[in-house]
């Protein structure tokens, strides 16, 4: 299995159990699932950082403990539409 590969990837898990999700396979997305929280495997949180004249932007997916201006990815999508419109020619 693919999980026997890389057995400390977290990654690699979720993305194993979602498959089983997808499958309607129960059992397994909560073995995997339990796997997971026993080995106190640590998430790490996805993000992107934009430059907006001179400002960094932060847009995560489930963390915000950092030092940037941090905003929901709905809110930032907005935020950036009226900085370009209000930069551009």
């Amino acid at each position: 299995m693919v999980l026997e590969l890389n057995p400390d990837n977290l990654e690699i898990h979720a993305l194993v159990s979602k498959f089983f999700a997808k499958e309607n396979m129960w059992d397994e997305v909560s073995s995997i699932r339990r796997l997971m929280k026993d080995s106190k495997m640590k998430e790490v949180f996805g993000y992107t950082v934009l430059d907006v004249n001179g400002k960094l932007h932060a847009f995560l997916m489930g963390d915000n403990d950092n030092n940037f201006v941090v905003l929901p990815v709905h809110v930032g999508i907005g935020c950036l539409t009226r900085l370009l419109a209000a930069n551009t020619p």
